[in-house]
């Protein structure tokens, strides 16, 4: 319980005042009252209470002078609430310059005395908080800080809470560890690694105090610092860190915010550091980032062109290792070249991603089954610099290369039955290797190959023995004409079809009508 005190010259309005409001329910204990204010200083004294609630206008000591009688000769520490019966604008005033919690007029409102003490608790709860140097009220106080959430009174207390070194020059920095290796174990002990480095370079810059390290995740950290004596700059300082921190594996980047002259403009310099960032992409090749390399330049936030796209899947399934590389240099070189914001890197890695992942859908294929594609996916789980995401995709679009090409084959043992019998169907029509091929997406080359390897004729072979004994059937049965059993059977040329058929037959169709004839 939070110990009160309440000072009135009126002993009817303490009364009130005690079975007005919960005080208990609160976290409140009243431990004594006073008729003055000069009986209350005794009291602070003896009792050393958490919260005096105090009238102005009293016998001996008014309510005002008890307040500055009690900080200047330090007699405890508690928070004044003043409860007063004029509406004074000077009284108000020099409450405020006080540090007073709340200025009540009466009679009093139930409610707004309730909300002051519920603010004056938590208040006290955390000034208890920050005596025993309690952890979590020290990241409170430096979440609230960089995020510019507490209130301007109090933050000077909480920079003091903090072990910030007053007058001095602060800046926040982030540290980002990039590309980290794929090994779990490994990963685990440099995360815990690389941040005490972190620490340990930090506090060398700073003198030895150990800095306030602000947590973004296992590879990401925040450092808010006060400016060495015998650094120039905050980018001399970060580019010292960077060298200092010894790294068991990936790439160290560090952002600078702008500088913060009060504590007050802290948050102000961790806005800046966060912007900073956004700018990774664009300036892939510098280690340390801070405003004076982004000024004055604009983030692209659209996609890639289709056409990118188009050209390395084309690539992909004709399994053209060489050009589909220059296409992944094409993109990486435009996501730096044109200063690609993160946000757009990931839309256009998500857009690649879908379209690849359509295309071996298309072939009946599982997307599931490629291990590139669930590590891609899933890039932006830690840090990455360009070329490290470059790796990725690259291994990516490899995998998913050679698995096009294993689908077509899988496809193409089972479509050739079916390009057979289509040929068996068709050979009277204008058909070729190259018209089939494109009909059963396959590549022209590879059919004849397989259909060569499926039956043991060419295409070419078996298309023309398929119109030959067409076309003897026709010599048999009817009596067409020589020209129109040459279209019949997909000759558009007569004298071709003619010697194609003397070559099979060893004899001109003429010939072998004539023979017929000449055998009944």
């Amino acid at each position: 319980m939070h110990k009160v005190l309440l000072v009135d010259d009126e002993v009817f309005a303490r009364t009130g005042l005690r079975g007005l409001i919960p005080w208990n329910s609160l976290g409140f204990e009243i431990v004594a009252e006073a008729e003055n204010g000069e009986e209350a200083l005794q009291m602070i004294r003896d009792e050393q209470p958490d919260l005096v609630v105090t009238d102005i206008r009293m016998p001996v000591l008014d309510g005002l002078e008890l307040i500055r009688t009690v900080k200047e000769q330090e007699i405890g520490n508690p928070k004044f609430i003043i409860i007063s019966g004029y509406n004074d604008f000077k009284y108000a005033q020099q409450a405020v310059r006080f540090g007073v919690e709340d200025f009540i007029l009466k009679p009093i409102d139930e409610a707004e005395l309730e909300d002051t003490l519920k603010r004056v608790a938590e208040s006290l709860k955390r000034d208890q908080l920050l005596e025993a140097g309690h952890p979590a009220l020290h990241l409170s106080l430096l979440e609230s800080l960089l995020t510019g959430r507490l209130d301007k009174p109090y933050i000077p207390g909480a920079a003091a809470a903090l072990g910030l070194p007053a007058g001095r020059e602060l800046c926040y920095i982030i540290a980002e560890v990039n590309d980290v290796g794929a090994e779990a174990d490994t990963e685990s002990a440099d995360a815990g690694h690389w941040k005490a480095e972190l620490i340990r370079a930090a506090a060398a810059l700073t003198g030895g105090r150990e800095p306030l390290l602000h947590e973004h995740g296992e590879w990401t950290a925040g450092l808010l610092l006060p400016l060495g004596e015998s650094l120039q700059s905050w980018e001399a300082a970060a580019e010292k860190l960077r060298q200092a921190v010894r790294l068991r594996g990936g790439v160290l980047r560090l952002y600078v915010g702008k500088p913060a002259g009060t504590p007050e403009q802290i948050h102000r310099s961790y806005r800046s550091a966060k912007q900073t960032m956004d700018y990774k992409y664009a300036l892939d090749g510098q280690a340390v980032l801070s405003g004076k390399d982004t000024e004055g330049l604009a983030l692209v936030r659209t996609e890639l062109p289709s056409d990118l796209f188009d050209r390395l899947l084309h690539a992909m399934e004709e399994r053209d290792a060489n050009a589909a590389e220059a296409v992944l240099d094409e993109i990486f070189d435009t996501f730096r070249s044109s200063r690609f914001a993160p946000d757009a890197v990931a839309a256009s890695i998500a857009r690649l991603i879908r379209a690849v992942n359509r295309t071996v859908q298309a072939m009946d294929g599982d997307e599931q089954a490629l291990a590139g594609c669930t590590a891609l996916a899933g890039w932006q789980e830690k840090p990455m610099t360009l070329q490290g995401l470059k790796r990725l995709a690259a291994a990516f679009v490899e995998e998913a290369s050679d698995y096009m090409a294993e689908l077509r084959k899988e496809k193409a043992k089972g479509s050739i039955h079916k390009i057979k019998q289509h040929i068996e169907r068709h050979f009277r029509e204008n058909i070729s290797l190259k018209v089939i091929a494109q009909q059963y997406y396959m590549n022209p080359v590879y059919l004849g190959q397989l259909f060569k390897k499926t039956y043991g004729v060419y295409f070419n072979d078996f298309l023309l023995d398929l119109r030959i004994q067409e076309a003897k059937r026709l010599l048999r049965q009817t009596d067409m004409r020589i020209y129109e059993i040459a279209a019949e059977v997909g000759f558009s040329n007569p004298e071709y079809f003619a010697a194609q058929f003397e070559k099979v037959v060893s004899m001109t169709p003429k010939e072998y009508r004539t023979a017929l004839t000449s055998k009944t």
